[in-house]
Parts: structure tokens; C-alpha cells; sequence
């Protein structure tokens, strides 16, 4: 690889890091997960093996080496709940669990796009354990059985599980994330090329293999999101912007994005999927309405934090730049009882709810709305939310994308 294509790779897998540091959904998820986690002090060995043994820029290895040791903490946790339920509450797990996976879709198809190389994943990486893991999670309220595979961290920490290299081959076998958000991970690429251990860590791969919870042979799926989903020759797909207050709405948001992540025909957009940007926080959330083709507002018993202008919440700004937009079909779920709410979904003082109130009235005067009562499940509330877009795709005449359309990013 020359210099310049070494340069370029590292320029994205920067931006890919700024992401990652802004990303405090997940940053506070995998602190509660594991309150002694620090991924940017823990990876840090695992970033020198990326530069010493593979000889990766800086902001690559720094990439590489994040990813993998998020997925090593969230599947850590995954072991936790082996032979037990996991409930609702854990929604959570398998959402950042797939946002992690995204990271590295959307960095390969960025760096194809820009280099013509692509991201490969070690023979070792447990792709089909992942994979099974993933699809138990999605049936959340689950038991784990008590005779599933634990998984081995240890590896995800300390064990260069990826890597890049020329795109050589345009043939689909060779495509390590192709539909895995199609018919629920089930679709799976053929075997993929690889790059071999080196010499250094060739024992502990083979100790490993012997000892830890491992399906080799595999080339790596991941989700493949927004870009990647539009890439099935003359088929149109959706975004779907979905907007609300954060902290209050998190399993809601995570089960309404997750339905979404799991269909053919809609590309969701969500504040867990900001790229780190240079533009103000209003001025991106408005670029990326501008390539939305519904708006889904998802309103609770919260009005939010303000924007510096301080008249309107950031998801009040969302849904009138949406309104204002005659491309973007606008979706409003609302709670009915919002006061009926525990006290950690609902307003803080009387200012906020009076401005949820006012909120409130506007969105049910002038868009489509949908109640939800306090006590629907998430998964309730998300399957309304992919019914209602459904029907918006079959009635309405919306611009949708199909591969080659769709803007470049903007980072």
C-alpha cells in the first residue's frame, strides 16, 4: 500500500475514532456493563500489536483495536447471562452490540469507496457464535441456555482480529458483509480470504482454538446498515429518522431501531449513528433530514435539553425542520398518560412540562399520531412504528435510495 492510500484509510478510521468518543449511549452502556472499562486505556496493547505487527497507522490501529475491545466487553456480558433470563430491560445488549458490528460495515464500505481496499476479519473471529448470539438476543424475553458456549474475550483484547487489504476480487463470495440483516443473520457469505497469524501469536491461536469458545473458517458478517442495505441492484430503500429525548426513551429507541435494522427496506438514522461532524449539532441533524425520507418522532413524558437558543428542545428542532421539509413524511407516536409515567420518564419541573404540554398539542394537531399507553412493551411500540413506515412506503410516493444514489457522507 502507498503512503497516500495508508493516509487516507488513517484520515477515516480518524473520524471513525472521533465517533466512537462522542458515542456516550454506548460509552455509559459499557460502563454499567463493566464499571472498570476503559477503552481507550485498555486497548491500548492490543493497538500496539495492530502497528507492530501489521504495521497500521496510528488512528488505524486506534480503530481496530476500539471495536475490538467493545465487542469483547459487550460478548463478556453476553457470558454473564448463560443459563438465566435476559429481559427487556437488557434490550440494550443487543442493540450496541449490533452498533459496534456497524462501525466496521460502514469503515469497509468507506474505505472501498475511497481506496479500493477492504476490511478482512482472522479466521478466528467467532463469526457464527456471534451470529447465534445475536439471534437469541433478538427473541429478548429469552433464557440463554445453560449449555451455550461462553465466549472468549481474552481474545477480543489482546488478538489482531482484523485487517486491510486490497479489494482483489468483485465477486460476491468475497463480500464479508453481505445481508446480515436480511431474514435475521441467517444469509451467510461463503468462506472469505484471510490473513494468517504471525509467527509471534500462532501459539496462543492454536490455544485458543482448543480452549475457547471458537468457530473458525468464517469470514466476519456485520450489519450492514444505510449504504450497504441500498445495494440490491434496483431496489428502493427508506431512511427513517427517529427522534426523542435519549436517557428516558433508551429500550424504546433500541427496540424501534433494532425492528428497523432487521427489514430490507428501511435505512434508520438516530443520534446512536452521528458520524462526528465539524457543523453545529443543528446544522447536522438538518443535513441528515434532508436525506431522510420519514420522520418518526417517538414522544414520551420528557420536552429534552435545549438547544443554545434555548426556546425548543433539540427533538422539538427535529420534528419542525421535518415538518418543514416537503420530501420527509412525518410519524409522531405519542404516550397518552404521560403523567402515569415512573418518575425517571417524565418531566423534571413544572417549566419542562409545560413545554411538553405545548409540544405535545402541536405535534397532535398537525401530523399523524399514533398513542402508546405507559404500560406497551417497547417491542410493541417498535412493531407499530414498522407498521406505520410500511404503510407510508406502500401508500406514498417518497424519493427512497437505491445504490449510487446516495450522498456521500459529510465528515
Amino acid at each position: 500500500m502507498d503512503s497516500e492510500t495508508w493516509r487516507r484509510i488513517d484520515k477515516i478510521a480518524s473520524d471513525y475514532n472521533k465517533t466512537i468518543e462522542n458515542n456516550k449511549g454506548l460509552d455509559e452502556y459499557l460502563h454499567s456493563v463493566n464499571p472498570v472499562i476503559d477503552v481507550p486505556k485498555d486497548s491500548l496493547d492490543l493497538k500496539e500489536r495492530f502497528e507492530e505487527e501489521l504495521a497500521y497507522p496510528s488512528e488505524l490501529a486506534g480503530f481496530l483495536s476500539s471495536v475490538q475491545v467493545m465487542m469483547g466487553a459487550l460478548l463478556a456480558h453476553f457470558n454473564g447471562y448463560i443459563g438465566i433470563t435476559i429481559g427487556r430491560d437488557d434490550a440494550l445488549l443487543y442493540f450496541y452490540l449490533k452498533q459496534v458490528l456497524h462501525y466496521l460495515d460502514t469503515f469497509r464500505e468507506s474505505i472501498g469507496a475511497e481506496t479500493g481496499y477492504t476490511l478482512l476479519n482472522s479466521k478466528y473471529f467467532p463469526l457464527e457464535h456471534i451470529d447465534e448470539a445475536l439471534d437469541m438476543l433478538s427473541q429478548i424475553p429469552v433464557i440463554i441456555p445453560a449449555n451455550e458456549s461462553s465466549f472468549n474475550e481474552y481474545m477480543f483484547i489482546h488478538s489482531p482480529l482484523f485487517s486491510v487489504t486490497p479489494n482483489a476480487s468483485t465477486d460476491s463470495s468475497t463480500d464479508l458483509f453481505t445481508n446480515l440483516f436480511t431474514d435475521m443473520f441467517h444469509k451467510r457469505p461463503q468462506l472469505s480470504p484471510e490473513y494468517p497469524p504471525s509467527v509471534d501469536n500462532a501459539d496462543q491461536y492454536s490455544q485458543e482454538m482448543q480452549t475457547g469458545s471458537l468457530d473458525g473458517g468464517q469470514g466476519l458478517q456485520v450489519p450492514q446498515l444505510s449504504m450497504l442495505q441500498a445495494g440490491q441492484t434496483g431496489r428502493k430503500h427508506y431512511t427513517v429518522f427517529v427522534s426523542s429525548t435519549f436517557e428516558d426513551m433508551r429500550d424504546i429507541r433500541a427496540a424501534v431501531l433494532g425492528r428497523l435494522y432487521s427489514t430490507e427496506d428501511f435505512m434508520p438514522i438516530g443520534m446512536e449513528n452521528f458520524m462526528a461532524s465539524d457543523s453545529s449539532q443543528l446544522d447536522y441533524i438538518r443535513e441528515r433530514l434532508n436525506d431522510t425520507d420519514i420522520y418518526v418522532l417517538l414522544l414520551g413524558g420528557r420536552y429534552g435539553t435545549l438547544t443554545p437558543r434555548g426556546d425548543r428542545s433539540y427533538t422539538h428542532e427535529e420534528y419542525e425542520m421535518a415538518k418543514a421539509n416537503p420530501d420527509v413524511r412525518v410519524l409522531s407516536f405519542v404516550c397518552d398518560h404521560p403523567e402515569n409515567l415512573p418518575a425517571e420518564r417524565r418531566w423534571r419541573n413544572d417549566d419542562e412540562h409545560d413545554q411538553l404540554m405545548e409540544f405535545t398539542k402541536e405535534v397532535e394537531s398537525d401530523s399523524i399520531v399514533r398513542f402508546w399507553a405507559v404500560d406497551t412493551s417497547p417491542e410493541k411500540i417498535a412493531g407499530d412504528v414498522l407498521q406505520s413506515v410500511d404503510r407510508v412506503k406502500e401508500t406514498d410516493t417518497l424519493r427512497g435510495w437505491i445504490r449510487g444514489e446516495w450522498p456521500e457522507p459529510e465528515w
